[in-house]
């Protein structure tokens, strides 16, 4: 007695072939999923470069809003500052002329009605006024020396 054993490879052949269409499917699937992740990434980083890209350009134009809102605020304190000045030229010019001994004599004889005085009755009084404000000085401040002395002779 003979067995005859056949061996039937077209069953192997068949599920072989299968399973290589399956891991093919599987293989193609991974690769689309991939390459879709890929493009998401891509995506997510052109994005995230046009974002950094808008901050850094809005940052420089705010940068130059700040310069220009500097520069004009500049511009109107000098031209206080000049104002401020030519008001204290005309203060100065004010009290020069307000303190002039011959304006004080006539003022003293007219309104007053007093006249020379003798050598006994003519007091000395020495006035120092000291000015803190000088030429080119954005200052305001003056300062007054109380340093009057009287002589009586």
């Amino acid at each position: 007695m003979v067995i005859k054993m056949g061996l039937n490879f077209e069953k192997f052949d068949e599920q072989y072939n299968k399973n290589i269409e399956k891991k093919k499917a599987l293989f193609e699937k991974k690769k689309r999923k991939k390459a879709e992740r890929g493009q998401i990434k891509e995506i997510l980083f052109i994005f995230a470069m046009i974002i950094v890209v808008v901050a850094i350009v809005a940052n420089i134009v705010s940068g130059y809003i700040k310069i220009n809102n500097m520069k004009y605020e500049n511009n109107n304190l000098h031209a206080r500052i000049t104002e401020l000045n030519r008001d204290i030229e005309k203060l100065k010019a004010q009290i020069d002329k307000k303190t002039q001994s011959s304006l004080i004599k006539n003022v003293a004889a007219k309104e007053l009605g007093l006249g020379v005085a003798s050598a006994a009755q003519v007091n000395t009084i020495t006035i120092n006024k000291k000015y803190t404000l000088k030429d080119g000085v954005a200052s305001v401040i003056v300062d007054n020396e109380p340093s009057a002395t009287a002589n009586n002779n």
